[in-house]
């Protein structure tokens, strides 16, 4: 046990070159983070277009004051 507490002491006061390794296994979850909220907003400006022409299109069909409006011509 004694030899245990010696070797985590030693492995924790060994900061050689740790801050890039840190650095690295840090940027992952970030990327990743930074990646899904791109993606995510993308999405929703997609879907506010899709309903935005949606609504026009359904309300210049409505403009045309016939019942008929819902049919194919």
């Amino acid at each position: 046990m004694l030899s245990m507490l010696k070797l985590l002491r030693r492995f924790c006061s060994q900061n050689d070159a740790s801050i890039a390794t840190i650095f690295a296994l840090a940027l992952i979850p970030i990327m990743t983070g930074v990646g899904a909220a791109i993606d995510y907003s993308r999405a929703n400006s997609a879907k506010t277009y899709l309903q935005s022409a949606l609504d026009m299109a359904l309300i210049a069909g409505a403009k045309d004051g016939t019942s008929n409006w819902t049919k194919l011509h």
